[in-house]
This record gives C-alpha cells, structure tokens and sequence, in this order.
C-alpha cells in the first residue's frame, strides 16, 4: 500500500493486495496522454466499486506557472458540482419538517409573489421549492456579471433575482438556471437562522467527513488549490479561480470547493440510501427523490438521455457520450470540468476533476472518458 493510500480512510483504502499499477493501467495512461497531448494541464481520476477505491490517480499540474503537481488530494472549485450539494441541505429540513417541496418560494420570500412572465401577465401559479430544485421554475439568470464581482450579500443577490421576469410558467418546462438554486440556498438561511454554509457544513460535510470541503477556502489549504484555465488559440491561459479566497459572498449554485476523495463520500451516502458509514444523513425517501428524475418527458440536461432529480442529473436513456452508463446513474458535472457520477446498478462511482472551462470538442471527450472508464480497469 503506498502512502497516499495509507492516509485514505478505512472505507476508501484499495484492497491491500492491489497492485497500484493493476488494474487501471490503461485508465491511467489515457489521462497522461490527455496531458502529453496538452489537452489537459492535469487532473484527478478515481473510481469507487462496491464502496472501495480501486483507482485514484491524479496526473500532471496542479499549478503549471508554479511547478506544482497534481495530487489526489488537490482541492478543486467545483462549480456547478456544488448543487447537489446544496439540495440535500435542503432535503435534511424537509425530513425535519421545517420545509415542504410544495411550499411556494414567496412563502420565505415575499418579493416573488410579485413576479410577472416577460409579457407581463400573471404566472399560472407560484414557483415552488421543488421547482427550484429541479430548474423548472421560470427563473433565469439575468444578474449582470458586474454585480458578482461587488461586495453584495446573498440575500441582495437573491433580491435582484426576483425582479426579474419569468421566462415560463413555474413547473411547465426545464431550463437550467443558477439563480434557483441561488434562491434555495437564501430559503435554507431563513428556515435554519444560520448563514448558508454555516448550515452545510454541519448538515452535510461535517457529518460526512468531508474535511477537505470549503466554501471560503482558508488560506491554509490554499497550496493545495488546483489553478483555473481557459483556452485562447488553443492554448492553456490562467485565469481568475472562480469563488477563491476574499469573494464577497458564497453561492450555493456553485461556490464549493473539494476533493475527489470527499467527492465520492457524497455520492456513497446517496448510493447508500441517506446513510453513510453508519450515519444517517438523509430520510431514505429524501435521498431517492435527488437520484430520481421528476422532470418526465421534458428535455431536461444539455445532451439527449436525461432527466432532473431534486439537485441531481439524471441518466434516462443512456446514449451518446453516456452510453456506457446504466439507466438511473445520477451526479453532475461543473464548468470547469468537475464530473462526479454514481450508477446505482453497478454500485460504481466515477470521478473526474480538471480545472479548466469548459472547451469543445474537450469537455465532450473528459464526460465520455468518466463514462466508460470502468471498462478501462
């Protein structure tokens, strides 16, 4: 057993007569060829079958100006990642009874029981707290990017949102929209009295052991920060870590911070039914309802074969660049190419994180690789 498997905890530990090289060899070679072939600056992969690590391997930088490697411990935005996240925080006040999926928004916030459709008409009915989980409640995301680089609260950016109008009657369609889940997490502080992730963090990721999870990165863990890049030219360019270390307020649709290896502690308690090595986090019943589709026949996700859970996508139709998952596989990936899945039917979590935006025909090429790289063990 190597030394970074010997830090893992117990559940996460790779059978003592593993061999760190077999199985996983081709799994791990194809990721060094995405950094040989510059189509990556580096990255974590891992998979978990039957609740045991059988890969975990990070490969080239975590930081190229600086030299630094990737290691599988290297702490990564997660953006759009984060909303799981953020919907099962809400789920643990729906247990409690605190928080009903029927309870119209304006409930807790009343500025929303005055919006209006863009041609100015009454909504059919009030958008609800299910409907901001699952991105059918109307809402878009108009806030101007200038008003995300000022020093403005949640609860301001939360406001402004409800000024805007509604692009469909809440519950009739998809489409995806931060601001919802934005809005959700505003909820969560009003039902709970507590900040945010104040509230996550003892809800969600204190309870799971998720101790390499932040939503304001401390400074201290801050060299192990994966660095954010985009492509101009094809070329690798850094730019500005999104929510890093001073941003002026969290943003339950996409500020959290972490790991692979807490990463897949998340998705074991979902795999686990709410219930996480002995701990109950979540109702059953709450924890099937985020992994299950409640979106129907709609277009529902960015490529064909998916469906909506309460904070999950939802694989209906595995097809395309999921084709090699099991109907009923359920996780979500983020903007800079944060990918975490779990296929119930195999008891299989697979794991891919970069740090780099999202860049075609890439991004396509990183969610087919975390599809098909079981096969690859």
């Amino acid at each position: 057993m190597n030394s970074v498997t010997a830090l893992l905890p117990s559940w996460l530990k790779r059978d003592a007569h593993h061999s760190p090289s077999r199985p996983g060899a081709a799994l791990l070679a194809e990721m060094r060829e995405w950094v040989a072939q510059e189509k990556l600056i580096g990255g974590v992969g891992m998979i978990v079958r039957d609740g045991r690590t059988v890969f975990l391997e990070a490969v080239g930088l975590q930081d190229r100006e600086r030299a630094i490697r990737a290691q599988p411990d290297t702490i990564f935005a997660l953006t759009s990642a984060t909303k799981p996240i953020t919907c099962a925080g809400a789920m643990t006040l729906v247990d409690n009874d605190l928080l009903s999926l029927d309870d119209p928004i304006h409930r807790f916030i009343p500025a929303f029981r005055q919006q209006r459709l863009w041609d100015g008409s009454a909504p059919s009915g009030p958008i609800l707290i299910r409907h901001i989980m699952t991105h059918c409640s109307g809402l878009i995301d108009a806030i101007p990017e200038s008003f995300l680089a000022t020093d403005y609260s949640l609860k301001e950016l939360v406001a402004m949102g409800s000024v805007q109008p509604l692009a469909f009657h809440p519950g009739s369609r998809w489409a995806y929209a931060n601001l919802g889940v934005n809005v959700l997490g505003r909820i969560i502080e009003i039902v709970s009295d507590r900040p945010f992730d104040e509230f996550i963090h003892r809800s969600i990721l204190e309870p799971l052991g998720m101790r390499s999870s932040f939503y304001t990165l401390p400074r201290s863990r801050e060299h192990r920060i994966a660095a954010a890049y985009a492509s101009a030219a094809g070329v690798f360019v850094r730019e500005e870590l999104p929510f890093s270390s001073g941003h002026p307020f969290v943003a339950p649709s996409s500020s959290l911070f972490s790991t692979a290896q807490d990463l897949a502690r998340f998705l074991q308690m979902l795999l686990g039914k709410g219930s996480f090595a002995g701990r109950r986090i979540l109702s059953p019943h709450s924890a099937e309802a985020m992994v299950t589709s409640q979106t129907g026949s709609w277009k529902s996700g960015f490529v064909p074969g998916f469906g909506y859970g309460l904070g999950c996508s939802v694989i209906t139709n595995p097809v395309g660049i999921f084709k090699s998952y099991s109907a009923g596989t359920f996780g979500h990936g983020g903007f800079f190419q944060t990918h975490a899945w779990a296929d119930p039917r195999a008891n299989l979590i697979s794991i891919m994180l970069c740090q780099h935006r999202c860049i075609q025909p890439v991004s396509d090429e990183v969610a087919s690789f975390i599809s098909r790289s079981p096969g690859l063990l």
